[in-house]
């Protein structure tokens, strides 16, 4: 059995609820992955109407080849396999100018351990201030397991994360 978490899924039509699981291990275009993140839908009215999503990360380790007129998709694996990323935070953000927003919270992950709450405003990571540059830096929240945030809120408070497996 998979150990769950709490979790969103959305695109078109909004977020909906969802789950976190690893799947022990994934074939895929004849490569096996172990440890693969997977978000699996609760809601009938979300997509894939069955089944999860395993996301692009897997895609990373190919040359992709898209032939539109012939409807087919050729994967030819690269020399490198690069690792699966990894969220570890358990919180989705929006990202508002100098400032990130908390939109959700998983109340299994380390964000809700910390105090973190949908609707707090994060200005700074680790001190440095959240700008218009976001995202162009390294993404916190795949961090490695074990590894420690700090988080500076609108407030003026700071919030102390530790990033983990917590699905």
């Amino acid at each position: 059995s998979l150990r769950l978490a709490e979790s969103q899924t959305g695109g078109v039509g909004g977020l909906r609820p969802a789950r976190k699981g690893t799947l022990p291990s994934v074939e895929f275009a004849g490569v096996r992955f172990d440890n693969v993140p997977a978000i699996l839908n609760e809601d009938p009215g979300a997509l894939p109407v069955e089944g999860g999503n395993l996301g692009l990360e897997m895609l990373k380790s190919f040359v992709v080849t898209i032939d539109t007129p012939g409807g087919a998709m050729y994967l030819q694996q690269t020399a490198d396999r690069l690792p699966l990323k990894r969220e570890r935070a358990g919180i989705r953000t929006e990202h508002f100018g100098d400032r990130l927003k908390v939109m959700f919270v998983s109340r299994d992950g380390p964000a809700a351990r910390s105090g973190l709450k949908a609707g707090d405003e994060i200005v700074a990571i680790d001190i440095r201030p959240v700008g218009k540059d976001y995202y162009s830096l390294p993404d916190w929240a795949h961090g490695e397991p074990g590894r420690s945030v700090t988080l500076g809120r609108s407030d003026g408070s700071t919030v102390q994360l530790t990033l983990a497996d917590y699905y």
